[in-house]
């Protein structure tokens, strides 16, 4: 198995397959398969099967979001708020004064802490 290469320099792609426009790029891929099919006398007849399909893929990459699955529990949405919390520098006050957002939270009421 190869290492995965993360390029730093621009790089061209040289496929037959491939149309590279200004704005976006235009692949076409043909998927190969096989169908097997029972007769009623009970044979098979194996029958090869292909689909084309074209992939577009825009060039300007747009703001990335990140999916977080299973964000019901506990820990997944005690992040996400944080996160929140710290991008927008929101702030609260209590009977100690003006709270500002931390990551402390998260870390001490995970389960297991490992130190050291």
């Amino acid at each position: 198995m190869t290492a995965p290469t993360h390029l730093q320099e621009p790089y061209r792609i040289r496929s037959k397959n491939l149309d590279n426009g200004k704005e976006c790029m235009t692949s076409n891929y043909l998927y190969r398969s096989t169908k097997l099919i029972q007769e009623e006398d009970g044979s098979y007849i194996v029958e090869p099967v292909e689909r084309y399909y074209m992939f577009k893929t825009d060039k300007k990459v747009p703001k990335v979001g990140v999916l977080l699955v299973g964000i019901g529990g506990n820990n997944g949405t005690t992040v996400t708020g944080g996160i929140l919390a710290n991008k927008h520098n929101l702030s609260w006050n209590n009977k100690h004064g003006t709270q500002y957002p931390n990551y402390f939270g998260s870390l001490s009421q995970a389960t297991t802490t490992f130190l050291g």
